[in-house]
């Protein structure tokens, strides 16, 4: 079964190379969306979903942190552009990624959270 990986970032380039790379990819689909405030309700992910969070804006960073937080967000989310470690996995499954990055590491952990 295929992985649901969803983006959400403000910024379109970034989004665009992403759909780019995942469009050769077998084991997941990408699903993009260009504003940060489509993340309403935590409920619309699945347990095998990935979701995945950029933003240069450390604001907009602190603010999906906290949204997910206060939402009790049960699975890894991804958060790209944090100021926070290069890598690190907190107690509530958050996997902070500062930029820049290499494409591979991502997949790999795409790949071990979908597993």
């Amino acid at each position: 079964m295929k992985s649901k990986v969803f983006l959400f970032s403000d910024d379109i380039f970034f989004n665009s190379v992403f759909e780019e790379q995942f469009s050769s990819l077998s084991y997941c689909d990408l699903i993009a969306s260009a504003n940060l405030s489509n993340i309403t309700n935590i409920d619309q992910f699945e347990k095998n979903d990935v979701a995945i969070f950029y933003s240069v804006k450390q604001q907009q960073v602190t603010k999906i942190k906290e949204l997910l937080s206060e939402a009790s967000y049960f699975f890894p989310a991804i958060i790209i552009g944090s100021s926070d470690g290069i890598l690190t996995l907190e107690k509530n499954s958050f996997i902070f990624l500062k930029t820049p990055f290499y494409f591979n590491e991502l997949l790999k952990i795409i790949e071990n959270i979908s597993l």
